[in-house]
C-alpha cells in the first residue's frame, strides 16, 4: 500500500493535500454548523411555516436577510466540500483510488446543482420577490416545499453528497480516527438516501423519515469534518 505523502526530508512544510484537506475539512464543518443554526432559527422566527400558504403569504413575510443566513453557508459549503475530498483522493493509496474517485464525482456533481439551486434563489427569487414578479415564483421558492428548489436540494444533498463522503472515506486507511470517520460518514449516507427516498415518494417534507434523516446530517456532518480535518493536521505533523 503507498503511504500517505510525508514531509519530506530537510523540508518543514506537509504536503499541500493534507493542508488544503485541513482547512477544508475545517470550512466544511463550519459551514454544516452555520447552517444548522441558520436553519434553526429561520424554523423559528419565520411568520410563514409548515405547509406552503402560496405565494401572497410568502411575499408578505420575505426577509431577505433571513433567506441569506440560511442559503450563503451552504453555497460556501459545497466548494469547501468538493475541495476536502479531492485531498482525500490526493492522499488516498493508488490500490483504493477507485472509492475516493467515486466519492470526488458524486461530491462535483452535487456541488454544481447546489451551486446553481442557490444562485437561483439568492439572485433571482430574491430579485423578484423585491420587484413586481413575485407571483411568478411558486415553482422557484424554497418556502413552498414542492418547488424546484426542494426537488434539487434533496437531489444533490441525500443522493450525492452523502454518499459521496461515505465512498471517500473508505480511503482513509486503518487507525481508530479513520474508522471512526468512515462510520459517520457511512450513518449520514444511509440517512441522507433513506430520507431522499421518502420524501420523493411521499412529497411530504414533514415526514418524520425525512426530519430524523436532515437531523443525522446536521449532526453527523460537521462532526465528521471536523473529525477529518483533525486526521488531516496529524497526517501533517507526522
Amino acid at each position: 500500500m503507498r503511504a500517505v505523502p510525508r514531509r519530506a526530508p530537510g523540508r518543514g512544510q506537509p504536503p499541500p493535500a493534507l493542508c488544503l484537506g485541513f482547512w477544508s475539512a475545517t470550512l466544511t464543518a463550519l459551514c454544516a454548523v452555520g447552517f444548522t443554526l441558520a436553519f434553526g432559527y429561520h424554523a423559528a422566527t419565520a411568520p410563514v411555516a409548515g405547509e406552503w400558504q402560496g405565494m401572497e403569504a410568502f411575499t408578505a413575510t420575505f426577509s431577505a436577510w433571513r433567506m441569506a443566513l440560511v442559503l450563503v453557508p451552504s453555497l460556501v459549503l459545497a466548494p469547501a466540500f468538493v475541495t476536502m475530498l479531492a485531498c482525500v483522493h490526493s492522499v488516498a493509496p493508488e490500490e483504493v483510488r477507485a472509492w475516493s474517485r467515486v466519492g470526488l464525482a458524486l461530491a462535483i456533481i452535487y456541488a454544481v446543482v447546489a451551486c446553481v439551486n442557490y444562485t437561483v434563489q439568492l439572485v433571482v427569487v430574491r430579485g423578484n420577490l423585491l420587484g413586481p414578479e413575485a407571483g411568478a415564483l411558486g415553482l422557484l421558492v424554497m418556502g413552498n416545499p414542492r418547488s424546484l428548489f426542494w426537488g434539487l436540494a434533496i437531489l444533490c444533498y441525500n443522493f450525492f453528497m452523502g454518499p459521496a463522503a461515505a465512498f471517500a472515506a473508505e480511503t482513509l486507511g486503518g487507525g481508530p480516527l479513520p474508522a471512526l470517520i468512515r462510520r459517520l460518514f457511512t450513518v449520514n449516507a444511509a440517512a441522507s438516501v433513506a430520507g431522499g427516498i421518502v420524501y420523493f415518494v411521499t412529497l411530504d417534507h414533514l415526514h418524520p423519515a425525512g426530519l430524523v434523516s436532515t437531523a443525522v446530517w446536521c449532526i453527523v456532518l460537521p462532526l465528521a469534518s471536523g473529525l477529518l480535518a483533525a486526521h488531516f493536521r496529524r497526517l501533517a505533523a507526522a
